[in-house]
């Protein structure tokens, strides 16, 4: 398994060039996401509802559009939402710009949730309503309520699926092309929910949920090639620090969260977990044969790495034979070595051709 080691951020300072800029003239407003393109999303409140949005720019101009009109009458009804619904924050957008967004209808009492994904097949430019298409997300069993927290640039999307009534706990989701997929929880925990997902697929968030309910507390918890595993359980043997949830996850596999830190179980304090585990370097050994004047001598190298392999992974190194001439002056070969779990090295053999001085 990788080995982590954790960061605590107390502080973060960002240091700023050029000039900054509002989003929209409302009371209350919030970016959410913000892809490599420059588009923004978020929820503005401009004395009213909260309203989705997306914030652009298009030579020189600025587009700030509420998402709700760029949707044809009955767009998200045809989707299965109540008549009424408003997209009510948007809370990613992809490089393909792809935005998740959440609805909600609410007619006192009674309220709905529902998880979108939204995108523009007109030039990806959300200024005229165009090519819209919308998709309604789902839910997970019975769950009535569904909500998108994020998206990776292959459009798969996470989130959290529970019942208005809470006779069915939160469960954490992944969506993709049109299926969702139940995550579970980890063992004896009521809930759970999926807060980020990177473009490798790792899901990372919390499960439990410290309710009377959940015996071991909320816990940090990542997802990968089809099994959810405690975050605590990576951490080295006694670093003190527990983690009660994972807010964000990048391409390196870095998460972000809250926990204790060491000695600390009254405070959250911010972490950074990076996988601490050195990527080996490779050597191969020399070796040194005689050659004869027929057929071939075969000659043992061996290959080693400078760190063992962890526990519960293999690795697989290729190798292949060059320089020199072969065929002429030794047999060609190729191929790789499995190296398990501990194992630091191993033995290749490599004939070289016989020879006649001249």
């Amino acid at each position: 398994m990788p080995t982590y080691r954790t960061t605590p951020l107390h502080t973060l300072i960002t240091p700023t060039t050029g000039n900054m800029q509002a989003i929209g003239n409302s009371n209350f407003g919030k970016a959410l996401g913000v892809n490599d393109n420059g588009k923004v999303v978020g929820s503005l409140d401009d004395n009213g509802p909260d309203k989705a949005f997306i914030w652009e720019e298009d030579g020189g101009a600025v587009h700030l559009t509420d998402l709700n009109d760029l949707l044809a009458p009955g767009q998200l009804e045809a989707q299965g939402a109540e008549v009424g619904t408003i997209l009510y924050e948007a809370r990613g957008i992809n490089n393909n710009n792809q935005i998740i967004a959440n609805g909600r209808y609410s007619n006192g009492g009674e309220s709905y949730l529902y998880g979108f994904l939204i995108e523009d097949n007109d030039g990806g430019l959300f200024d005229d309503g165009g090519g819209i298409t919308v998709t309604n997300l789902g839910m997970i069993g019975d769950r009535a309520y569904t909500y998108a927290n994020d998206i990776n640039v292959f459009g798969q999307i996470v989130g959290g699926s529970f019942s208005p009534k809470r006779e069915h706990g939160r469960h954490a989701f992944l969506w993709e092309g049109g299926v969702i997929q139940d995550l579970g929880t980890l063992p004896r925990d009521p809930s759970s929910v999926a807060r980020s997902i990177s473009d490798s697929g790792i899901i990372v968030g919390q499960s439990g949920d410290g309710s009377y309910a959940d015996p071991d507390g909320p816990q940090a918890f990542m997802w990968q090639n089809g099994r959810m595993s405690d975050l605590n359980a990576e951490l080295p043997t006694g670093s003190g620090w527990v983690l009660e949830d994972a807010n964000a996850v990048n391409a390196q596999g870095q998460l972000v969260g809250r926990g204790f830190a060491p000695g600390s179980q009254q405070y959250y304090d911010s972490y950074l977990l990076t996988n601490s585990l050195a990527v080996p370097t490779i050597s191969i050994s020399d070796a040194t044969v005689l050659e004869g004047d027929t057929g071939t001598t075969a000659v043992a190298l061996t290959i080693t790495l400078s760190e063992p392999v962890p526990v519960g992974d293999t690795l697989n190194v290729d190798y292949s034979t060059v320089g020199a001439n072969p065929g002429e002056d030794f047999v060609a070969a190729s191929g790789f070595v499995e190296f398990s779990e501990g194992q630091t090295s191993a033995v290749v053999t490599v004939e070289p051709n016989s020879g006649t001085a001249k």
